[in-house]
């Protein structure tokens, strides 16, 4: 038989130090209020409405978390809650989350014109330019407008998974809570 023993050995181990990078908060996008120009969706006088994604641009060149999605509405009528997904996409327009993110937009969410829905659990970070969609997936008697800006981000639409165009010289009012490393 073939005895091993163990030797005691005493190592000095350096000290780690773990320094918690520091976090700046910031909103990135359009903040406009206005009734002036409004960006929007009316499912029951259009059927094309059904289901339409508009996506806004925001650029970053720094490690973003995404905390809240904000919308500013202009308008919103509604017979019942209208289901809304948000879809977040890379610069070149692939798919970030493996997940759906979504919620009911009803009347009582809308606050001081402003819907926001909070993702900071989602745990979603950004290092380059990307994309945050919307999308209304309810058909619903009523009407929901956002507050849109000139000139603004650069926005993109599609009916149903189809192929995005460009909206020109508008941006709807979509604004994100934001951490950025610095």
């Amino acid at each position: 038989t073939q005895n091993n023993f163990l030797i005691e050995k005493e190592k000095d181990i350096e000290e780690v130090k773990i320094n918690p990078t520091k976090k700046k908060r910031k909103n990135l996008g359009i903040n406009t209020k206005t009734e002036k120009i409004q960006i929007g969706h009316n499912p029951s006088k259009e059927s094309e409405d059904q289901s339409k994604e508009v996506a806004m641009l925001f650029k970053t060149n720094k490690k973003t978390k995404i905390e809240k999605i904000n919308i500013n509405i202009s308008s919103f009528e509604s017979d019942k809650p209208v289901f809304i997904r948000f879809t977040i996409y890379d610069k070149n327009l692939y798919l970030i989350l493996t997940e759906d993110l979504h919620d009911e937009i009803t009347s009582d969410k809308i606050i001081d014109n402003t819907y926001s829905f909070n993702v900071s659990k989602n745990n979603i970070w950004m290092k380059d330019n990307f994309y945050v969609g919307i999308q209304l997936l309810s058909n619903f008697n009523g009407r929901f407008y956002m507050s849109g800006a000139l000139m603004g981000n650069k926005t993109i639409y599609r009916n149903y998974l189809g192929e995005w165009k460009n909206i020109p010289m508008v941006s709807p009012a979509i604004n994100l809570d934001v951490k950025v490393q610095k």
